[in-house]
């Protein structure tokens, strides 16, 4: 599913750490090592990833391990935190009408996920929300929350 979404998204490099979903908030370290791995491999200049207040355990735990791999190896980069599970008050809002058809496609791709919860609709409505919050005749927005590495660390230590 995820290779068919990335190559929809034009994403020419991945890293997939082969984790069975619903088990990141059980395997902190072995994420984090992981993590590690990537980053000492391909330094990162930006790295997406679920918001750490997300409602859902493996987002947070992906939050926990990037701490976690950052005490290890401290990546100097952007981080932009995404929600999945709800919303966030952003710091970038970016309009990506262009491309709303492409991020549809490429949700659709997750027919595991999709069997159960219309993840269409939810993005659909979500950045719709935010356009319309950002206004200037913008159809489809998606929201982060930007920070470097090392102030997105400080607060995940803080709140989590």
């Amino acid at each position: 599913e995820t290779r068919l979404a990335t190559k929809i998204l034009g994403s020419k490099v991945n890293h997939f750490l082969q984790f069975e979903v619903g088990t990141l908030h059980s395997s902190n370290s072995a994420l984090a090592s992981r993590f590690t791995n990537v980053f000492e491999k391909a330094v990162p200049d930006v790295v997406f990833l679920p918001f750490m207040l997300d409602n859902h355990a493996d987002h947070i735990a992906i939050s926990r391990a990037f701490a976690k791999s950052y005490k290890q190896n401290p990546v100097d980069c952007l981080v932009y935190a995404y929600p999945v599970w709800g919303t966030l008050m952003p710091n970038v809002v970016s309009d990506i009408s262009s491309v709303w058809e492409d991020k549809k496609r490429a949700i659709e791709c997750y027919k595991s996920q999709t069997a159960t919860r219309d993840y269409v609709k939810m993005a659909s409505s979500i950045s719709q929300f935010w356009a319309i919050v950002k206004g200037k005749n913008i159809e489809y927005a998606e929201t982060f929350f930007k920070a470097t590495a090392k102030e997105y660390i400080s607060l995940v230590k803080r709140v989590l």
